[in-house]
Formats: C-alpha cells, structure tokens, sequence
C-alpha cells in the first residue's frame, strides 16, 4: 500500500492582543472573525487531535460499510478535515512553513 506524500504545510501565526490582559484569557475552540474577514471556525489543538481520531474510525465505517454513492460524497468532504485536524499536531511537521502576520513570504 503506497502512503499519500504530504505537501509541506503552512502554519499561519496571527499576532493578538493580550488576552489575558483583558479579562479575555485563551482563546477557545469556536467561530471567529478577524477583522473584516468572513467567519472561521477555530478549533485548539487539544480538541483537533480528539476530533480527528473520531473522524478517522468515521471514515473507516464509511469506506467498509457504507454504499457506493455516499462513499463518493463522505470520504473526500470528511477525509480534508480529518487531514486538516491531524495538521494541528506540528510535531509531525518538522518542515513546516511558518508564515507570520503580516510577512511577504
């Protein structure tokens, strides 16, 4: 069985005030907006790697039990996020590209 290669991915640094400062503490998994931008969903590392274990016994049933047309549909929209939440744990992306808020890189 051959193994997918990984492109090298980017982990995107955004500088924030002092949360801490303000009452705010961490930030928590949750929608978040950064300035003007469109809503995201920000999920902590902590969470992501309890999250892609759910999803990787998910896509597990779905490719041995699930028939042929939802395969089609579950396994690519469910496998990026997997891959995505997997991601988070950067000690697996020693190679990793560090793009910092507001570098020309």
């Amino acid at each position: 069985m051959s193994e997918k290669v990984k492109e090298t991915i980017v982990i995107q640094h955004i500088k924030t005030p002092d949360w801490s400062s303000g009452g705010v503490g961490r930030l928590e998994s949750g929608v978040v907006r950064i300035n003007e931008d469109w809503s995201g969903v920000f999920i902590r590392g902590d969470s992501a790697f309890g999250a892609a274990s759910a999803f990787r016994e998910f896509l597990k049933i779905v490719k041995k039990e699930a028939p042929q047309v939802l395969k089609n549909f579950y396994v690519p929209q469910f496998s990026w996020i997997f891959e995505l939440f997997e991601d988070c744990d950067v000690r697996k992306h020693k190679d990793a590209i560090h793009k910092h808020q507001g570098d020309a890189r």
